[in-house]
């Protein structure tokens, strides 16, 4: 019988959403996913244990909600800073389930003082208190999240005080465990997550810290995409084209994890910012579930 109802409508974070389920699902429990993350090697490993159902449409999952109210006790969302995610959980609140979500980027919610988009702001003007008194339980994926919002204002008044929950997804190790060999040394370069994308991270530093090094950096994302080839033809003028290695197309996720886990560390080269306060990287989702070293950079 199904205990649990888990969403993720957004076309990414499914490497959260697989860290979500292993941690808190039990088996036949029902993830309503996006129909794009159906080519997801770790949504494709769910479809095993769980009922894997597509958001085709608001009345097929208003149905689905519908049906499972009375052997589903909770309703977690993984991503719920969009307006769709938003909807379904206002339905889910009527329909009388324990509502519960992962945050992301949590000053989507609560205003910590730091400059937002306008439509943030409208989001978390109009609905940002409602969300959180009527969440049950809210998963953070840093313990240097956590820690920062525990220590911040908002918890004296109360609003946060036993519903912050970290979420390790451990799991993800699982998912490449078969294929591992423990005994295996770590190799000799380090790992950055995700396409190369100047909008999110600090190519200059990750420059710096391979000069005058005997280490590569395995860029694990399609170089095809985003600033890729404008970053290769960067290196290569610099003349340390041999220092990164590239990777044509895109990676599956047990290629990925495996390359990071073997690897001496994951970089970490986000402009801080909000990151590591309100808000958390996928280098950081990567070093918390495989257990090994994120480097600041």
């Amino acid at each position: 019988m199904s205990n649990n109802i888990f969403f993720e409508l957004n076309s990414y974070h499914d490497e959260v959403l697989y860290g979500l389920v292993g941690e808190l699902g039990g088996e036949g429990d029902c993830v309503i996913v996006n129909p794009n993350l159906t080519q997801s090697d770790l949504i494709e490993d769910l479809k095993s244990t769980y009922d894997v159902r597509l958001s085709k449409s608001f009345l097929h999952v208003l149905s689905i909600l519908i049906k499972n109210r009375r052997s589903s006790k909770n309703a977690i969302f993984n991503t719920l800073e969009t307006p769709k995610a938003l909807f379904y959980y206002v339905c889910c609140f009527f329909l009388g389930y324990n509502l519960s979500f992962v945050s992301h980027n949590f000053d989507t919610f609560l205003d910590f003082g730091g400059t937002v988009k306008l439509k943030k702001k409208i989001f978390r003007n109009i609905f940002g208190n409602f969300i959180i008194k009527s969440s049950y339980k809210i998963y953070v994926l840093s313990p240097g999240v956590k820690a920062w919002l525990l220590n911040d204002e908002y918890i004296s008044r109360g609003c946060l005080v036993g519903k912050l929950e970290l979420l390790s997804c451990k799991n993800l190790l699982n998912f490449i465990a078969d294929g591992l060999d423990f005994e295996r040394k770590e190799q000799n370069y380090y790992v950055v997550v995700g396409s190369v994308d100047y909008s999110k991270r600090n190519y200059e530093s990750i420059i710096d810290f391979v000069k005058g090094k005997s280490v590569k950096v395995r860029i694990l994302g399609d170089i095809n995409r985003l600033n890729g080839i404008e970053f290769i033809e960067e290196v290569r003028a610099l003349g340390i084209e041999d220092k990164f290695v590239f990777h044509d197309g895109r990676l599956s996720y047990k290629d990925m994890l495996t390359q990071a886990f073997y690897s001496k560390g994951i970089l970490m080269s986000t402009n801080r910012g909000e990151y590591g306060k309100v808000k958390v990287s996928a280098s950081e989702v990567f070093s918390l579930g495989l257990n090994i070293e994120c480097v600041e950079v």
